[in-house]
């Protein structure tokens, strides 16, 4: 594959795309800061520039052969971005030799900025034309009238989840018409037809989660006309100028409106959860008896532990709107405004776009019960909605053990480390999101390793979720050596998987976060970038760590408001070894196996954490690395297993594995012991339940 690249890249290209190089230097010019994030972003800007001019023949002369449309759109893009740029990187304060230099900038800007939105619409519409085979408009008013009731009960969805505020107006829009442009397309959908092919207990767990999103949705609904205030002020009008509170009435009209919204939830519900369950089958309808009795035992000692726990303390489950309790998770604000089922949730933002659109049609089955449950307790929602999630990890844990290609023996030792490791009790206890977008990345690594394809629609849940997870798509690009244009392939099959999660991110309504972009990427930057390398690289190799023992943490007062959880600064040596180590046994782990598809998958995931954590510093500043040891601990796992598997064959012996694994179990759970014990010792001593 890399010399396929390599034999793209023309000195040709280069030179007949000279101009368009040095506009972007223009335009990273214009952007530079001395800020470190401007500084890479301007890099970043500058290297895609020149690939594009190294891979792509005579971008001007492509621009000039392009459509009148397409041409004046480019050219609306790019005068729009310049003055948007220009008037964000020039102050008032700024001097006249400054600002003079800036506008030169920016008007030199424009031909890059032209040439590359003139590059993007033209490869947008090559992939629509091969992916779509738009029809006519007869049949497309055909279809949308074959379809009516589904799309009248999408719409209905939509406005009742919908952000009453000038953004979620927009974006509400813009949701209804995508929706019908999808259904353009879409000849009339048998539902009968559609549903008998899928299994009873899909259906049966379809049903029950349906009927929990809908629950959501209805709250959601009369909450937005108490809460938000172009609803609220029309209610009090309306109440003083005829006389007649519509409050009451507005409940029965929720329930008609559920109604509706039902059947195009139920088919979504039903159609995802038969996607998974086809692919994951074999999993488990392959496993023997005695490995389902153990994970089931894994799993239900899992939930009992959860049990136990939230009984006594509601540090990790509690709707106090306190942040930081544990670490720096936000589990009380996920769980008060319900995170898993809220479109609209602040922290399913750009880094989790569609996070509730591919998380409710799983966890909504826990929130059937946990709705109603609630007004009793609010102790149900925390359990409730964590046990799916508990099921979940459980899951995910044998796929991996599955693509390992381990034995009966093999698996289960795979399973009890697992089940033994930080992150697994940390998670399984503390409400995040990470579990959800845990599953959907090992779901499409499985997908590809075991049944040969990732579809887009897995990318887009991966990516959706957890936006970095959308890195699998050149990594489950399947590449031989006989393609003439391998990368135009990689190209196409990337373009594909984007053209899905683009049409999911507005059909569920998100352009509310492209609005609101600039501002949240500000904020989101305080995030990154704290301490010094050094330090930060301390920071990382106990996070590495903390993929498999408790790291070193203490009870602080959080901003002076409330107690709190937090990592120690102090990073004990023996922690730093640990990481040190378990880095360098990865590494040979990598280059035994670097033919192996998991594997090189795998190395590039710890490649990926060290990029984010250790050199962008992200979770750094607030010193909170340990809510991504989930994500990215499988990959650490999976490579040291595979060098077990190694030694097992060096020596010949069968029992390698169990007596390794057995002696890893022991040293873990002594250590995390403590861990988990002084975790659990501060959460009963001051959020007593």
């Amino acid at each position: 594959m890399i010399q396929a690249i390599k034999n793209q890249i023309s000195i040709n290209n280069l030179k007949s795309n000279l101009l368009f190089w040095l506009s972007a230097l223009c335009l990273a010019g214009l952007m530079f800061k001395t800020e470190k994030k401007w500084i890479i972003l301007s890099v970043c800007l500058f290297v895609i520039a020149g690939l594009l001019s190294a891979f792509v023949s005579n971008l001007y002369k492509r621009f000039m052969q392009s459509g009148l449309l397409s041409k004046a759109f480019s050219v609306f893009v790019a005068t729009f971005a310049a003055c948007l740029l220009l008037d964000r990187f020039v102050s008032d304060k700024d001097k006249l030799p400054k600002t003079i230099i800036s506008c030169a900038l920016a008007l030199a800007s424009l031909y890059f900025l032209m040439l590359a939105t003139s590059l993007f619409i033209s490869e947008l519409k090559r992939i629509l034309i091969d992916t779509i085979r738009f029809k006519k408009l007869k049949a497309m008013l055909i279809n949308l009238k074959s379809n009516w009731i589904i799309i009248l009960s999408a719409f209905v969805y939509m406005r009742m989840n919908a952000q009453l505020t000038r953004n979620g107006f927009f974006s509400l829009m813009l949701a209804y018409i995508v929706i019908l442009i999808v259904f353009t397309q879409i000849p009339k959908i048998d539902v009968r037809a559609l549903l008998n092919k899928i299994s009873m207990p899909v259906k049966i767990y379809a049903l029950m989660s349906t009927i929990g999103i809908s629950i959501f949705s209805r709250e959601t609904y009369l909450l937005g006309f108490y809460q938000y205030g172009l609803l609220k002020k029309f209610v009090e009008h309306f109440v003083a100028r005829f006389g007649f509170d519509p409050n009451p009435h507005l409940h029965y009209l929720s329930v008609l409106l559920v109604l509706l919204s039902f059947v195009s939830v139920f088919l979504f519900v039903s159609m995802l959860l038969n996607f998974v369950t086809e692919k994951i089958a074999k999993a488990f309808t392959t496993l023997g008896k005695t490995e389902l009795v153990i994970y089931s035992i894994i799993a239900l000692s899992l939930i009992a532990f959860v049990t136990v726990i939230y009984c006594n303390t509601n540090a990790f489950w509690g709707m106090d709107n306190k942040f930081d309790t544990i670490y720096t998770s936000d589990s009380a604000d996920m769980i008060s405004r319900n995170v898993y089922l809220k479109i609209y949730h602040n922290e399913n933002d750009i880094r989790q776009p569609l996070f509730a659109v591919f998380s409710a049609p799983i966890i909504g089955f826990g929130y059937t019960f946990a709705g109603p449950l609630s007004r009793i307790s609010p102790l149900f929602m925390g359990l409730f909605m964590n046990y799916v999630q508990l099921i979940m990890l459980v899951v995910t844990t044998v796929l991996l053990a599955r693509m390992l290609k381990l034995n009966k023996t093999g698996r289960i030792c795979f399973m009890l480390v697992s089940a033994i490791t930080y992150p697994t009790l940390l998670f399984s206890l503390m409400m995040e999101q990470y579990i959800v977008a845990y599953f959907w990345l090992v779901f499409v690594i499985y997908s590809y390793i075991e049944c040969k394809k990732a579809s887009p629609v897995a990318i887009t849940a991966a990516g959706g979720t957890l936006l970095t997870s959308m890195l699998m798509i050149p990594l489950t690009y399947k590449y031989s050596p006989d393609d003439k244009k391998p990368v135009r392939k990689l190209v196409t099959a990337v373009e594909k998987s984007v053209l899905t999660f683009v049409m999911f991110f507005f059909m569920f309504g998100r352009l509310d976060i492209l609005l609101v972009l600039t501002k949240k990427v500000e904020q989101l930057s305080r995030f990154a970038g704290g301490y010094r390398p050094i330090s930060r690289m301390f920071q990382y190799l106990s996070f590495v760590a903390s993929c498999f023992v408790a790291p070193n943490a203490l009870r602080i007062e959080w901003l002076g408001s409330h107690e709190s959880w937090q990592l120690s600064l102090t990073i004990p040596i023996y922690i730093v070894i640990v990481g040190t180590l378990v880095l360098t046994l990865c590494l040979i782990s990598f280059i035994i196996y670097r033919k192996d598809t998991l594997t090189r998958i795998a190395a590039v995931w710890v490649c990926l954490s060290i990029v984010l954590l250790c050199v962008c510093g992200w979770g750094s500043d607030e010193n909170g690395m340990v809510l991504y040891t989930l994500y990215f601990g499988w990959a650490f796992m999976v490579l040291l297993f595979k060098l077990i598997i190694k030694l097992s064959e060096k020596l010949k012996t069968k029992y390698m594995i169990p007596i390794f694994s057995g002696a890893v179990i022991i040293a873990i759970a002594l250590l995390n012991y403590q861990g988990i014990s002084k975790l659990l010792a501060f959460a009963f001593k001051y959020y007593p339940y």
